[in-house]
C-alpha cells in the first residue's frame, strides 16, 4: 500500500517538525482501530472527528497505550521528540514503522499508509506487543 502525499522533515535539536503535502483533498475518512490491545488494558477515553480517531487505553497499574490515526491534509503537520535513547526503522505486514524508545522505556511507534499517518505511545509494553497491536489493525 502506498501512501498519497509526501512527507517533509524539518529537524530541529530536540524534535523533528513533519509537514505533509497532500495531493487530493476531500477524502473520505474511513477508522482503523485495532482489534488486539493487551490482556488488562481498557479503553478510558476516545476523541472522534473527521479526520481523526484517537483512543486511550489504561491498565490497573495506570499504564497507558495511546492510539491515533489521522489522514492528512495539505499543511498538516506533527512534531515528534528527538529525546530518545534509541530510535530504529522495523517493517511489519509491510508498514515501515519508526520507531522510539525514550529514558524511561516508554516507546513510540510512527508509520504512514495511503492517506493516513499511524502512531502508538505506551510506556509499558513490549515492542513486540505493539507489532500486534499493529498487525491487528484492519
Amino acid at each position: 500500500r502506498s501512501k498519497f502525499f509526501q512527507t517533509v522533515q524539518e529537524i530541529w535539536e530536540d524534535s523533528v517538525v513533519h509537514t505533509y503535502d497532500v495531493g487530493e483533498e476531500g477524502q473520505e475518512f474511513v477508522p482503523h482501530e485495532p482489534s488486539y490491545i493487551p490482556e488488562g488494558y481498557e479503553e478510558v477515553r476516545r476523541i472522534e472527528t473527521e479526520k481523526t480517531v484517537f483512543i486511550e487505553y489504561i491498565n490497573e497499574n495506570n499504564n497507558y497505550i495511546y492510539w491515533n490515526q489521522r489522514m492528512v491534509e495539505d499543511e498538516d503537520w506533527r512534531v515528534t521528540n528527538l529525546e530518545y535513547k534509541e530510535q530504529f526503522v522495523r517493517e511489519v505486514d509491510d508498514k515501515i514503522l519508526v520507531v522510539s524508545v525514550y529514558e524511561d522505556d516508554s516507546i513510540q511507534i510512527y508509520w504512514e499508509v495511503e492517506k493516513y499517518i499511524y502512531f502508538i505511545i505506551a510506556n509499558d509494553i513490549e515492542i513486540a506487543e505493539a507489532e500486534k497491536i499493529i498487525s491487528s489493525i484492519h
